[in-house]
């Protein structure tokens, strides 16, 4: 966790200076067997990248299907969570709506999007704009490269509600959290390429994560 933090301020001071971290996949080394989700997706077995490598801060990772390196410590975190961040930040690097709605909670798309067609808004627009902004933020249209998470060492979901609650009226939050068997709150960091060059599109953020009838879903 702390390499990583090193890295994002070491970055952030190579940005500044107009230079780019490269990444050197020729010399990782595999050291395991690949896994399987509980849907049939793959990921590669662990890799330690070498020693000389500009990625050797980051520690050890895996491969998923889409190319992503992921960073996690699987003795806390449920390979079937890192998939549903990978595919939640994929959908909005993709512009798909469709994608996004799959893993994103249907009692959280539903109250949101009552909420917002009460304003004569969609959440199909709210989506779009969320794509929009994140490609302004990296420079252009990206694609995800890493994204690393921790378990909280808070629970976060009682704030998150309140603020919910704050915003689209008293009651809209119930409705989730009683859809939810448990609540998750995690910390990630997302690092993405986008004209040649890789950019943390999160740093150290919080989310929460609903599962429910044995999937993880998204709450944002």
């Amino acid at each position: 966790m702390k390499r990583f933090r090193f890295l994002a301020l070491l970055m952030s001071a190579m940005l500044i200076a107009g230079a780019a971290v490269s990444c050197k996949d020729d010399k990782d080394k595999a050291k395991s067997s690949e896994i399987v989700a509980s849907d049939g997706s793959k990921l590669s077995g662990i890799v330690s990248p070498d020693s000389e490598s500009d990625e050797v801060e980051l520690g050890d990772y895996r491969v998923t299907e889409s190319g992503t390196k992921v960073y996690y410590e699987e003795d806390k975190t449920p390979v079937e969570l890192v998939l549903a961040v990978e595919k939640y930040f994929k959908a909005i690097a993709e512009k798909d709506f469709d994608a996004y709605c799959e893993i994103v909670q249907p009692e959280y798309a539903e109250v949101y999007g009552d909420y917002l067609e009460a304003k004569n808004d969609s959440i199909q627009n709210s989506f779009e704009l969320q794509s929009e902004n994140c490609e302004v933020q990296v420079g252009g249209k990206y694609k995800l490269t890493r994204i690393r998470i921790e378990a909280s060492e808070e629970d976060l979901s009682e704030g998150y509600f309140e603020v919910l609650e704050g915003l689209m009226g008293e009651g809209t939050a119930q409705k989730m959290k009683d859809a939810a068997d448990e609540l998750i709150t995690i910390v990630f960091f997302v690092m993405v390429e986008a004209e040649g060059e890789e950019h943390f599109l999160a740093q150290e953020s919080k989310m929460i994560i609903a599962k429910q009838d044995g999937k993880y879903f998204i709450m944002a």
